[in-house]
């Protein structure tokens, strides 16, 4: 059995008159997940949405050492790759309301334009607002307002199934994830087999 606990930690907005709707937060990720053999992981990771006018920037963060230089050298002279997961996505709103979507791989100094076809394969799902604010707004109207102590203007959701559960702290004026503080709990313990 899964459990699933998304941590929206807002590190810093970006106030400008000039640009209303720009942001910047840092998103920490937890994961925690029992499988059958009772053996429970979590799963961490950060993430920095920057958002100006019609560009959209996620970038994972990665901690020192966690990507060396030297790792690629012993593999051998010329070794280049992609690595998706530490890539940053860089979506742009056009005028007439199509995306240009791209990953960028700093390290490599690569940056590679995705079609729709292969949104999926860098877990995009081509939608503006979940670009823009990391999660759709849409969705949070699917989801449940639970009852937790939440800061004003935000307010604790949750969603998912019975094996997967998503909570995320929302900023209701904003529409983003919000500062989550105390931290969340861990993710119950699951249910014995009968």
């Amino acid at each position: 059995m899964n459990k699933l606990i998304l941590a929206a930690l807002l590190a810093s907005l970006v106030p400008s008159a000039a640009w209303a709707s720009d942001l910047a937060i840092k998103v920490e990720h937890e994961i925690t997940t029992l499988s059958a053999d009772g053996v429970t992981r979590v799963t961490r990771f950060g993430e920095r949405l920057i958002r100006r006018d019609n560009h959209s920037w996620v970038a994972r963060i990665i901690p020192a050492g966690a990507h060396e230089e030297a790792d690629h050298h012993t593999a051998g002279k010329g070794h280049k790759h992609m690595d998706i997961a530490a890539a940053s996505r860089w979506v742009e709103l056009g005028n007439d309301g199509k995306l240009r979507v791209r990953i960028v791989n700093a390290h490599e100094k690569v940056t590679v334009d995705i079609t729709p076809v292969d949104y999926n394969n860098i877990g995009f799902d081509g939608k503006w607002t979940t670009a823009s604010q990391l999660l759709d707004p849409e969705q949070i109207k699917r989801m449940k307002a639970i009852t937790r102590s939440a800061p004003a203007g935000t307010r604790w959701y949750e969603g998912g199934t019975r094996d997967a559960k998503v909570q995320v702290l929302w900023d209701e004026k904003d529409n983003y994830p919000a500062a989550s503080t105390p931290p969340m709990p861990p993710a119950p313990a699951a249910a014995a087999c009968s």
